[in-house]
C-alpha cells in the first residue's frame, strides 16, 4: 500500500515537473523569436524568412538533450500569418490562442500543451509532449525511485527481523525456563543478558516468586506444627476416652469425663489460635484498615477479659486517655489485645494486677501490658516470640502461639515490641505503633 502511494506521489509530481518545463521551454522560445523580430524590424523580409532560418538553429539546439526530442513546438504570428513548426509536430494548431496548459488529440494522439502569448498577442508559442511518450518516461522515473525500494525493503524486513529476535532471546530463554519449572521450584529468574527495559519485569517476577516461596514455606511450617500440636491433645482425649469407658468406679470415669472436657476446651483454643495465627501470614488478604478509635478497642478488649480475671480476683487497671485515632486494622488490634491481656491474666497469681497503659506522642502511639507475674527471663525472651515456644518455668497451660500472633499483629503494623521488667517484677510489654509508615497489605 505504501508502494502504491509513493508510486502515484512521484507520478504527480514528476508530472509537475513536465509541465514546468514546457512552460519554461515556452517563454525561452518566446524570447528568442521576439529578439529576432526586434533585430530585424528595420529589414525588408516581412515573410520572416530570417526568423525562420533562426527557428531551425533552436530546433537543432533542442534536440541535442534525449528528453527534448520529446518536445514539439508550432510558432505563429497572427498578424503575418507566419507559422512554424517543429519536427513532429502536426500541421493542425495545438491549442486556441488562450495562455495555458491543455489537452488535445490531434489525428489520434494526445498531446499535453502549453500555449503563450507575448505581450501584444501577435506571437503564439506552443510547445507540447505527446502523451504516450510523456507516460513512458513518468512511469520509468517512478519506477526508478521505487524500484530501490522494492529491493530495500525484504532486506529491511530481514534486517529488523534478526534485530528483533536477537533482542528478544533473552525473553525466549526466561519464558523457556520459567515453562520447564514445577510448582515447587520458586528460584529467581536469572537478569543475566536481558535488556535494560525488561529488567524491572525480571525484578517484579523475582520478587512475586520469592512471597510465594514464603507463603507455601509459612504454609508447609504452619500444618507441620499443628500437626504436631494437636497431635498431644488428641492423644490425651483418647486416653481418657478409653478410661472413661473400662473403669467401673464413677468417680474415675467422671474425673476423665471431666479431663475430656478439659482438653476439648484446650484443643478448641489451640485451633483458634492456629486459624488466627494463618489469617495474619504474610500473603494473606490483610487490606481492611482504616482510622479507628484504638482506646475504644482497649476498653472493649478490657470489659471483655474482666470475667477471666475475675476468676483470679486479679485488677485489670487501664489509665484515663482521650480518643486515639490510628490507621489500623481493628479487628487484628483487638486481637492483639486479647492475647497479651489473656498472656497477663494466666501467668499473674490470685489477687494480682494487671495494668494497661496508653499514651499518645506526636511519632506515633505507645501502648504497654504491664502483670505482676513471674516475668520471663533473658534468655527466654529471644524464643518467647516464636510458635509453639514457651517457657521451661512455665507451669500454665497454654498453647504457646499468643506472643506469636502478637508479634505478627505487630509486624503488619510496623510496631515494634519490647520485652521488660514491670515495676512489680512481673513482665512489662511495650509496644510502638508509629504513624510515619502505612501498614503492611500484602
Amino acid at each position: 500500500m505504501i508502494a502504491v502511494i509513493n508510486y502515484f506521489n512521484a507520478r504527480s509530481e514528476i508530472e509537475e515537473l513536465f509541465d514546468t518545463h514546457l512552460i519554461q521551454s515556452a517563454k525561452v522560445l518566446l524570447s528568442l523569436v521576439d529578439q529576432e523580430l526586434y533585430e530585424q524590424d528595420h529589414n525588408a523580409d516581412e515573410t520572416g524568412e530570417n526568423v525562420l532560418f533562426q527557428l531551425k538553429d533552436v530546433e537543432e539546439h533542442l534536440e541535442k538533450h534525449k528528453y527534448e526530442k520529446l518536445l514539439a513546438f508550432q510558432i505563429s504570428m497572427n498578424n503575418a500569418g507566419f507559422k512554424f513548426n517543429s519536427a513532429g509536430a502536426p500541421d493542425e494548431p495545438l491549442s486556441d490562442n488562450t495562455t495555458g496548459l491543455s489537452d488535445i488529440v490531434v489525428n489520434g494522439i494526445h498531446w499535453r500543451v502549453y500555449t503563450l502569448l507575448d505581450p501584444a498577442n501577435i506571437i503564439v508559442i506552443r510547445v507540447a509532449e505527446p502523451h504516450s511518450l510523456r507516460s513512458d518516461l513518468v512511469s520509468e522515473i517512478a519506477l526508478s525511485l521505487l524500484i530501490p525500494l522494492f529491493i530495500g525493503l525484504p532486506i529491511i524486513f530481514i534486517l529488523i527481523w534478526k534485530t528483533v529476535d536477537i533482542i528478544f532471546s533473552p525473553l525466549n530463554r526466561i519464558a523457556e525456563d520459567i515453562q520447564r519449572r514445577n510448582s515447587a521450584q520458586l528460584d529467581p529468574v536469572s537478569g543475566f543478558d536481558v535488556p535494560t527495559e525488561i529488567q524491572p519485569l525480571i525484578n517484579a517476577l523475582n520478587k512475586l516468586f520469592y512471597r510465594l516461596d514464603r507463603v507455601i514455606r509459612n504454609e508447609r511450617r504452619f500444618t507441620a506444627d499443628a500437626a504436631h500440636e494437636l497431635r498431644t491433645p488428641l492423644a490425651g482425649l483418647k486416653t481418657q476416652a478409653q478410661i472413661a469407658k473400662r473403669t467401673q468406679d464413677p468417680q474415675k470415669r467422671e474425673h476423665a469425663l471431666q479431663n475430656i472436657l478439659k482438653s476439648v476446651d484446650r484443643t478448641t483454643h489451640l485451633i483458634e489460635q492456629l486459624l488466627t495465627l494463618a489469617r495474619l501470614e504474610p500473603g494473606v488478604n490483610n487490606t481492611n484498615y482504616s482510622d479507628c478509635d484504638l482506646t475504644r478497642i482497649v476498653q472493649e478488649t478490657i470489659a471483655d477479659a474482666l470475667p477471666l480475671a475475675g476468676k483470679k480476683n486479679i485488677i485489670l487497671q487501664v489509665n484515663e486517655a482521650n480518643s486515639i485515632q490510628i490507621h489500623a486494622n481493628a479487628q487484628a488490634l483487638s486481637i492483639l489485645l486479647r492475647n497479651l491481656l489473656d498472656n497477663a491474666i494466666r501467668y499473674t497469681p490470685e489477687n494480682g494486677r494487671v495494668d494497661v497503659h496508653l499514651e499518645d506522642t506526636p511519632t506515633g502511639v505507645s501502648l504497654s501490658i504491664a502483670d505482676n507475674g513471674p516475668g520471663i527471663t533473658d534468655d527466654d525472651k529471644e524464643y518467647v516470640f516464636k510458635r509453639f515456644s514457651r517457657s521451661n518455668e512455665n507451669r500454665e497451660s497454654g498453647s504457646g502461639l499468643g506472643l506469636s500472633i502478637v508479634k505478627q499483629i505487630a509486624d503488619l503494623h510496623h510496631a515494634v515490641i519490647n520485652l521488660s521488667k514491670s515495676s512489680e517484677n512481673g513482665l512489662q510489654v511495650d509496644i510502638f505503633f508509629p504513624r510515619a509508615r502505612q501498614p503492611v497489605t500484602t
